[in-house]
């Protein structure tokens, strides 16, 4: 839902990474804001962000919420222009899958990549603005930023090495234009309010201050071992220059962490060093440009966030970056410093480098100077291009009125409509999945407090130290028929166990996820099914799904419960190509669980099907039109049997599926 909403002239819709409690991002909202209001003053602004009030109240904009697919695509449908950035947000060190497009709350590029087909979808101009792109590592990465730029009316970047991936991606080079980050153009606070937040920290402003920011790191890099090999020189450039140390976190609770270990060891070196006045840490309750003032007020700034170090160039701060990403050396090689990098993997240089540039403070200053006003303008470059698009006076731009048709907005509606389930489906599961929760506890107390009766089937013969993909390997030849993937909350009472052992007796590999009745992931059953936790599924949730087998392999997702973690499990098993069944437990049992989910089971799973009349009359009820029925008393072998008869079918198809693959056939 759309707050804040007031009548004006231009609807401008702003995407990237804001709200979260990132004060480089902040900035470059901060900019892009001003930037536009500066030349279309009634433009309505409308921004995608996390904090929604906290944007709204601090920008003076509309919001949307980021995690509401439905909100953001009636937020494009009612825009004039969707704007996409600034910052590095096209980039997939996390990974990224496809079928996680839309998906309420996926984060990095399964996030930015659905705005560019949102606004060709509703045929909106659509620019990328100022942004940076890379590191993309993977295959699937690398075609989704291609596809997003390839839908483009307009692209600028921040960079010369963003353009050269684009290009390496096959986007046209004519089609890209090196600008700048938009945060260049941000006005710091002055010198004297700067001063004051100083103060206020208990910092002499008449002595040095050497600033430092770092955020948590780990990607081919040990955290502690760099943070060790930092603090060791900043140490020592305190003593010797006997200044006063200000870690800034750039980032609400995500770097107080390695700011804080750093600390640790920087009061275990300086006690002495820094007399009565102990190294401050500077909270960002404060806005972007205090903060740039801020670095603006320091002697030197240490930095490995991107942001401290454009605020260094925009205050003319003398600074060493830490490369821990390559936008950081990009930011130093393009302003022809790249003197000033260490690469945070090799941190062996970095007390030559401060020394350095401790000597040459002022010689820096200037060209930072210089840099900054250059910067600046080319920055401003960005809103000039949006302004031409918006304005229809770019070449080149689509006439979108004349490409769509009646089957275009049909589509577009659908789309809509499909977005606005999804959001009703998760507000109802979110309720659903709480009071489920608590029920767990209190079913758990229960039984405890009752005698347990002995269990029909357990689990012997494991092989605890063997992981899924050793399991896989050793177990799906090219001879394979089948693979089975069972989902269950209530393993030893809802009859999956002896479906478990029976598909064992078949010589079927199988995978089963359950609650935490099982102590561990491990082989079980003579080594023929691998069981996972729940907590251990969720960490792995796309390698179990992404098994690779043999093509004449039927790979099959029986889910015998419905709650939160099946909807996620049907909808990425239809994407991976998986047959979908649900058999449900007994009526008492998923009367239990979350009853939008066994709707949503039953209607959209491929194969529906009952151990029972009872159940199938139950099911029934809520309008399961598909329903088999595995004969009532029959024992989990005949059951076992009749499910595999069943699934052997391969043209049932639910509706995701069919509308999966005609999006990959469109």
């Amino acid at each position: 839902m759309i707050s804040g909403m007031k009548k004006g002239y231009a609807r401008i819709l702003i995407t990237g990474s804001y709200g979260q409690g990132n004060t480089g991002d902040e900035a470059v909202l901060t900019a892009i804001l001003d930037q536009l209001r500066r030349r279309m003053p009634d433009a309505r602004l409308v921004v995608v962000a996390g904090d929604t009030e906290t944007i709204r109240r601090q920008f003076g904009v509309e919001t949307v919420w980021w995690g509401d697919w439905a909100g953001i695509a009636q937020a494009v449908r009612q825009s004039d222009m969707v704007i996409q950035g600034g910052g590095g947000i096209f980039f997939d060190y996390s990974g990224f899958h496809p079928w996680k497009l839309f998906e309420n709350g996926a984060p990095d590029l399964a996030h930015y990549g659905g705005f560019s087909l949102l606004a060709n979808l509703y045929g909106k101009p659509f620019m990328v603005y100022g942004v940076g792109v890379g590191p993309l590592i993977t295959d699937a990465g690398r075609e989704m930023v291609k596809v997003a730029h390839s839908l483009a009316d307009k692209i600028t970047v921040r960079d010369v090495e963003s353009k050269s991936s684009l290009e390496e991606l096959g986007i046209e080079s004519n089609r890209i234009e090196v600008t700048a980050d938009p945060a260049f153009s941000m006005r710091p606070v002055d010198e004297g309010r700067a001063r004051r937040i100083l103060s206020e920290h208990g910092i002499d402003c008449s002595r040095p201050v050497i600033a430092v920011t770092a955020r948590p790191w780990d990607y081919e890099i040990t955290q502690s071992d760099w943070e060790r090999s930092l603090a060791e020189p900043i140490s020592e450039l305190a003593h010797s220059k006997q200044a006063q140390i200000l870690l800034i976190p750039f980032h609400k609770g995500y770097d107080d962490g390695p700011l804080l270990r750093i600390r640790e060891q920087l009061t275990a070196s300086e006690v002495f060093v820094l007399g009565n006045v102990p190294g401050n840490v500077l909270g960002n309750q404060y806005a972007p440009n205090e903060i740039a003032g801020v670095i603006g007020a320091c002697d030197l700034l240490i930095g490995m966030r991107l942001h401290s170090i454009l605020f260094a160039i925009l205050t003319a701060t003398p600074a060493i970056a830490l490369a821990y990403d390559p936008k950081v050396r990009s930011l130093a090689r393009r302003i022809e410093h790249e003197e000033i990098c260490v690469d945070l993997a090799d941190l062996s240089k970095l007390k030559d480098v401060i020394d350095n540039v401790w000597e040459r403070r002022e010689e820096l200053s200037r060209d930072f100077a210089r840099a900054g006003v250059e910067m600046g303008l080319l920055s401003e470059r960005n809103a000039d291009l949006a302004c031409e698009l918006l304005n229809g006076g770019l070449a080149g731009a689509l006439s979108r009125d004349e490409h769509r048709d009646g089957h275009g907005d049909m589509f577009a509606d659908a789309f809509y409509g499909r977005l606005q389930a999804v959001r009703v489906r998760d507000r109802m599961l979110a309720k659903q999945f709480e009071a489920g929760e608590i029920r767990e506890i209190i079913d758990i107390i229960v039984e405890e407090r009752q005698p347990q009766p002995s269990r029909s089937f357990e689990m012997p013969e494991s092989k605890e130290d063997e992981s899924l993909a050793s399991f896989l390997d050793r177990t799906v030849t090219e001879t394979t028929g089948w693979l089975v993937l069972i989902y269950t909350r209530r393993y030893s009472r809802d009859g999956t166990a002896d479906v478990v052992k029976a598909l064992a007796e078949r010589d079927i590999p199988t995978i089963l996820i359950s609650g935490g009745e099982q102590s561990a992931t491990r082989s079980i059953l003579g080594a023929k099914c691998f069981h996972l936790t729940e907590a251990a599924m969720n960490a792995s949730f796309d390698r179990v799904l992404s098994v690779s087998t043999p093509r004449a392999c039927r790979r099959v997702l029986l889910l015998r419960s419905a709650d939160l973690n099946t909807f996620r499990l049907i909808n990425h098993a239809h994407a991976m190509n998986w047959a979908t069944v649900y058999f449900p437990g007994r009526p008492e049992e998923h009367a239990k669980g979350d009853l939008d989910a066994h709707d949503y089971m039953v209607k959209n799973a491929e194969y529906v099907i009952a151990g029972s009349e009872s159940l199938n009359v139950d099911m029934k009820t809520i309008d399961a039109h598909r329903v088999k029925i595995v004969a009532e008393g029959k024992n989990s072998n005949g059951q076992v049997a009749e499910i595999l008869r069943v699934v052997a079918d391969p043209l049932t198809k639910s509706p995701v599926r069919v509308a999966i693959e005609g999006a990959n056939h469109g």
